[in-house]
């Protein structure tokens, strides 16, 4: 998930390049909001499988008797995935400002 934000990131950076250059091109612009469509189905994926994961997580810690340094383990890679979605969905969200920008400017 974190090589997914940085993949995000690099084409929010790349598209500024563009912008500050005054590259502008109908077809780029249509593959940047095909590009940011695509994040978007990505990051249902994602949020799916984060889903079954707590849910798998909820079972496991109720159903099995964890010490107290392995509740902390547990609890820290739970607290690690959540963290690691919100990065990205603000990468995904900074993409979309990118991309707005770049429609308005063309």
């Amino acid at each position: 998930m974190s090589i997914f934000a940085q993949e995000i990131s690099s084409k929010a950076i790349e598209i500024q390049l563009y912008i500050y250059n005054r590259n502008f091109d109908y077809d780029l612009y249509d593959s940047y909001k095909r590009y940011y469509k695509l994040c978007m189905s990505r990051k249902e994926t994602f949020k799916e499988l984060i889903n079954a994961e707590k849910y798998y997580f909820t079972v496991k810690v109720v159903t099995f008797p964890f010490s107290e340094n392995e509740m902390e383990v547990l609890m820290s890679n739970y607290r690690l995935i959540d963290d690691t979605y919100e990065v990205i969905e603000k990468s995904i969200d900074y993409l979309k400002i990118v991309v707005n920008t770049y429609r308005d400017l063309f």
